[in-house]
């Protein structure tokens, strides 16, 4: 692989497209974020920040890993590219 660095894209469907069978780990991932941010919802619950940076460092690394920009937002990101994900895996 190149070592040039790649524009993250900006949708779930795009970056899965361009990634094919090594989105796997992203997957994991987005799966982990979407439980987490979806207990911040919950009636008790409260939010970690050494939890989520844990997510944002595993974001970072995985974009390091298949040489992306790291985005302007990181968390915003990460949140959107879960949607997408669990939009996804709901059709």
């Amino acid at each position: 692989m190149s070592d040039d660095v790649r524009v993250l894209p900006t949708s779930y469907n795009e970056l899965e497209e361009l990634l094919g069978e090594k989105i796997a780990p992203f997957n994991v991932l987005f799966q982990d974020s979407i439980r987490y941010y979806d207990s911040l919802l919950g009636r008790d619950a409260r939010s970690s920040p050494v939890m989520e940076q844990q997510f944002l460092d595993r974001f970072r690394f995985l974009l390091e890993q298949e040489h992306f920009a790291s985005p302007r937002s990181l968390r915003e990101t990460l949140i959107k590219l879960s949607y997408g994900f669990y939009m996804k895996q709901r059709n």
